[in-house]
């Protein structure tokens, strides 16, 4: 796949995700319960892709560290 419609398909793909959560966000604003489990169910992936990020980081940064020998 062509570079410039990768960048499409992830274009598409984060419109798509943030218009699910807009329209299902104004469904469910009404009940209580319902907008408290949609408040978990929409961050979860974000905390995890956080957290793999975060972890990523540190593992690339410790990876292309040198060790320092000490006579």
């Amino acid at each position: 796949m062509r570079q410039k419609t990768a960048g499409y398909v992830v274009l598409a793909g984060t419109w798509s995700v943030l218009a699910i959560a807009i329209i299902s966000y104004l469904y469910v604003s009404s009940n209580s319960t319902a907008l408290y489990y949609w408040c978990w169910i929409w961050l979860c992936p974000f905390m995890i892709w956080n957290w793999v990020t975060i972890a990523w980081c540190d593992s690339e940064l410790f990876a292309n560290s040198k060790r320092r020998l000490v006579s």
